[in-house]
């Protein structure tokens, strides 16, 4: 028995998080301090965290660069990864997970 792995090529995934709005209180002070992971294969990035608000506004890009992926790229297209977005208080609270899947 032995593994055979498709061709490998590279790719680069840019993530643009603008923002999000009517986010639930996590602090006594009825605000959170948001911040939003967003995870690629096995690769994570976050975002800046915005204090004291419910409707934080990043309008910040995230670059994975060199993305390996295996298979053909028509494969890759009708068929990517997952991307999950989380969002997160500085506090350890977790505000809402959403998994999405971009294409």
């Amino acid at each position: 028995m032995f593994l055979c792995f498709k061709k490998a090529y590279y790719y680069e995934l840019c993530t643009y998080i603008y923002q999000a709005r009517n986010l639930l209180s996590m602090d006594h002070d009825s605000f959170s301090d948001p911040y939003a992971q967003i995870g690629f294969i096995n690769e994570s990035q976050r975002t800046e965290t915005i204090q004291k608000t419910l409707c934080p506004t990043w309008d910040q890009t995230l670059i994975f660069s060199s993305v390996k992926l295996y298979g053909e790229p028509n494969e890759i297209h009708h068929d990517p990864p997952n991307i999950l977005i989380e969002l997160f208080d500085k506090d350890q609270y977790v505000i809402k997970k959403q998994s999405s899947r971009i294409l």
